[in-house]
């Protein structure tokens, strides 16, 4: 809870700064800062779509539910849930289904 509760206080500010175009700089940064700065360079590039108007509400869900996914399916793996998921998902059909509601609904809630 906590951690949920700490990733929610910055998920706004991080939304705004990805949906903004980003400034040029006036000062020179020094090496270090350099490398940096073409490494954060790239990550954004990737995120955002070409044309430097920054990334739509689209676009910033998708990647925030793919880094949630992600986040998930890791941790199923790692502690072994994901397998039992998977069997009783075969088992029991109707999850799909539900699954499936469940999903649609979030989808169009957003």
């Amino acid at each position: 809870l906590f951690i949920s509760v700490c990733c929610d206080s910055f998920t706004p500010n991080i939304q705004q700064r990805l949906m903004t175009t980003p400034q040029a700089s006036t000062h020179t940064p020094s090496a270090s800062s350099k490398t940096m700065k073409e490494l954060f360079h790239r990550i954004y590039c990737l995120i955002l779509p070409p044309g430097g108007a920054g990334a739509t509400a689209s676009v910033l869900m998708c990647n925030a539910n793919a880094v949630g996914s992600i986040g998930i399916l890791a941790y199923m793996s790692l502690s072994g849930a994901l397998l039992d998921a998977v069997g009783v998902a075969f088992v029991e059909p109707r999850l799909f289904g539900y699954l499936a509601i469940i999903g649609l609904s979030t989808a169009t809630a957003v």
